[in-house]
């Protein structure tokens, strides 16, 4: 929140007693992927914009397409933009902003060169399931289940891990339990973390590790060529609820990284 100083309105981010709070930046060492619906530089966030009708925006002062906000930009810096399946996805309101999974729409990444994850993955994700999110088995962030990983958040409310060595929808592959659940209506920031050179799988919620055990002891997993998409993948159901950040790496992240990224969004989210 801003201050007064001498009747002077200070803007920035500071406690109720007026210390300066600094917000760390997110870890950008192997950042492969990096979406935020709350940050213009992945989604425009503005009440000047309107729909024109192609899936474009334009400013009411300047008529014209001028963005295309049917793709969630990936701030990486490898253009690894999501497509939406909507151009009405977009929540301003809530936490800056969120992509609202309403049960029939997604976000699709189409393979590059720089999805190399065989090596080490580490995912991170703030997200709040919606109602009726626990009926199904849904998939946060689908790539191969036998290959590079993707996440299911199942029915009881944990959420796995599944990767491996068949490098599409198919086997072997191994899964690894969150040991933690995320509750409809629950905000929460989510870590999963692997290293094939250490054989080693962890699991956090907002910041604190709830799993840690072996990778499944392959050497390296089957990189997989499929897209990455958001919201839907391999059980055929449609997420519901908010996301509102997603980060992909190519490399293992140590307690101190997990507790970085958690760190420069909990002032966002007031956690």
């Amino acid at each position: 929140m801003g201050i007064i100083i001498g009747g002077n309105a200070i803007s920035g981010n500071f406690n109720n007693s007026g210390e300066s709070q600094n917000t760390p930046n997110v870890v950008t060492n192997g950042l492969v992927l990096w979406l935020d619906a709350g940050n213009n530089a992945s989604f425009i966030n503005s009440s000047n914009y309107y729909d024109c009708g192609y899936g474009c925006q334009y400013y009411s002062s300047n008529p014209g397409c001028t963005n295309c906000n049917s793709q969630w930009k990936d701030m990486s810096g490898n253009g690894n933009d999501s497509n939406m399946s909507s151009t009405s996805m977009i929540n301003y309101s809530n936490y800056g902003g969120s992509m609202n999974f309403n049960g029939s729409n997604y976000g699709n990444i189409p393979y590059s060169t720089t999805m190399d994850f065989s090596a080490a993955q580490t995912i991170c994700m703030w997200i709040k399931p919606g109602s009726g999110s626990t009926g199904a088995r849904r998939n946060l962030h689908d790539q191969a289940y036998a290959g590079s990983g993707t996440l299911t958040h199942e029915p009881g409310t944990e959420i796995n891990y599944y990767f491996g060595t068949g490098g599409g929808n198919n086997s072997p592959y191994v899964g690894i339990g969150s040991g933690f659940g995320v509750n409809t209506g629950e905000l929460a920031f989510i870590t999963v973390t692997r290293s094939q050179s250490q054989n080693i799988c962890r699991w956090y919620k907002n910041g604190v590790k709830y799993t840690d055990t072996n990778a499944g002891g392959y050497s390296s997993v089957t990189n997989s060529t499929n897209p990455i998409r958001i919201g839907l993948g391999y059980t055929g159901q449609y997420y519901l609820g908010d996301i509102y950040t997603v980060m992909v790496y190519n490399k293992f992240f140590t307690d101190d990284e997990v507790m970085q990224n958690f760190n420069n969004g909990r002032q966002r989210f007031g956690i």
